[in-house]
């Protein structure tokens, strides 16, 4: 099966999330409710933005990928399904966060030998792109095996050919926007505290951009996988 050119995947991510635009904003508002609230009465700044990015996002992230998921045919049994399953996409989002971190670490660092392992890993990590994308939209018949069945599917999909490309295209798109935002958070960091600026940009951030990313990696996810699970359902 030929594969769509990813403008076209980005157009039908554009118009999968205008299609989901009520539950889409409901799920950005309620996560951004959760992590004001917490910041206005428990937590720091630091601490609220730990919250939402290792809480808040990847359970927005789980239902955003639930909601553009063919197998589920009501938009309610959707988001209750990536509710159930976001316990998966934060542990994974955890794990492929940290080893990117320590990616990044060893290539700003002034050893060629650390940079160049250290390129090679981030690079690595593009296989692991799609696990949490499988986790939530992928068929799983039981929680035990999930996290090790989605991880699997993720390194098998980006081998296939042409697929590792496009998942690396994702990495980047991700790297991307993590560096924008660290540049805003800078700049706004000489208006106001730093604490302040690391909190209210990341936030900011992700909420502008999560819908569309996640809604065209999990496009990307079910066009490269599409074959195979038809292949397998026959």
């Amino acid at each position: 099966m030929k594969q769509r050119s990813l403008a076209l995947l980005a157009r039908d991510a554009l118009v999968a999330c205008l299609h989901n635009i009520v539950p889409i904003a409901i799920a950005l508002l309620g996560g951004l409710a959760i992590t004001l609230v917490a910041r206005l009465t428990l937590l720091t700044d630091t601490q609220s933005y730990l919250l939402f990015e290792l809480i808040v996002q990847p359970i927005i992230t789980a239902v955003l990928y639930a909601l553009v998921s063919p197998r589920i045919p009501l938009t309610s049994t959707r988001i209750h399904h990536g509710i159930e399953r976001a316990w998966a996409v934060i542990l994974l989002d955890f794990a492929l966060s940290f080893i990117q971190t320590l990616a990044v670490g060893s290539i700003q660092t002034n050893s060629f030998l650390d940079a160049l392992l250290g390129g090679i890993l981030l690079s690595a990590t593009a296989f692991l792109i799609f696990a949490d994308v499988d986790a939530v939209i992928g068929s799983h018949p039981t929680l035990l095996g999930l996290i090790p069945v989605a991880l699997i599917r993720s390194v098998r999909t980006a081998s296939q050919r042409g697929i590792y490309l496009r998942a690396y295209f994702i990495l980047i798109l991700q790297l991307a926007i993590f560096a924008a935002g660290v540049a805003l958070t800078g700049a706004l960091s000489h208006r106001v505290s730093a604490d302040l600026a690391g909190f209210i940009v990341p936030v900011a951030v992700g909420l502008a951009t999560l819908p569309l990313m996640a809604t065209f990696t999990a496009l990307v996810y079910a066009e490269a996988t599409a074959p195979r699970e038809s292949a397998e359902d026959e």
